[in-house]
């Protein structure tokens, strides 16, 4: 998993790709691809943020596909979706230089995790959860009663109860393959260049001797 040094390394050399981008002639278009990505790929009517209960309850009729829906819908309900949709694709670019530079396991299994490190942001920030209030009985004791009624009270109290639905990691991954999807219409999979990927190894070793 991309952590720690690896993970700065990477980010910074997305950091120095994305400032060179924006002071080109080309700014403005891979600006405007962006933002098409994440109207085209992204974004979901919020008529499917289904709430916890409702999932639960379609359960049997919904696939990986729909319940990753739910999660983009949840996710386009927030105000601030479009900042955290450019967030999303800013990681996934992150996790591809990354993967470049430092991953060493099987091939076939790279893209399942890419898409469950981004997935993983994107369901943590959905917050899939209704809260209700709920009316329950309890019982108190009273130091000062009169005989005949006893030691304890019972007192009925409106409390807060929060429903969450936590998604599967099979929905995980279908929601960061989205934003790789995404990333694919604004930026070719050659995307990264020998240099970036020098510039981000030489970083992570100044990381590593600073440590010393």
């Amino acid at each position: 998993m991309p952590r720690g040094k690896q993970r700065r390394a990477a980010r910074r050399a997305v950091a120095r790709y994305l400032d060179a981008a924006s002071q080109s002639n080309d700014a403005g278009r891979l600006l405007a691809l962006l933002q098409t990505a994440v109207n085209r790929k992204l974004r979901e009517p919020v008529s499917n943020a289904l709430k916890p209960a409702q999932i639960r309850r379609e359960a049997h009729s919904l696939t990986t596909k729909g319940k990753s829906q739910i999660v983009w819908a949840w996710l386009s309900q927030r105000q601030d979706f479009d900042r955290l949709a450019y967030r999303l694709l800013i990681e996934a670019m992150m996790v591809e230089v990354w993967a470049r530079c430092f991953y060493e396991g099987q091939k076939v299994n790279l893209p399942r995790l890419l898409h469950t490190t981004v997935g993983r942001t994107a369901v943590w920030c959905s917050h899939i959860q209704e809260t209700k209030i709920r009316a329950t009985t309890q019982w108190i004791a009273r130091s000062c009663y009169p005989a005949s009624e006893g030691p304890m009270q019972k007192v009925t109290a409106e409390i807060p109860v929060t429903d969450q639905w936590r998604p599967t990691p099979y929905v995980r991954v279908a929601v960061g393959k989205r934003v790789f999807l995404a990333l694919r219409e604004a930026l070719p999979a050659n995307w990264i260049t020998d240099d970036m990927i020098a510039n981000a190894l030489r970083d992570y070793q100044s990381m590593k001797e600073q440590q010393k």
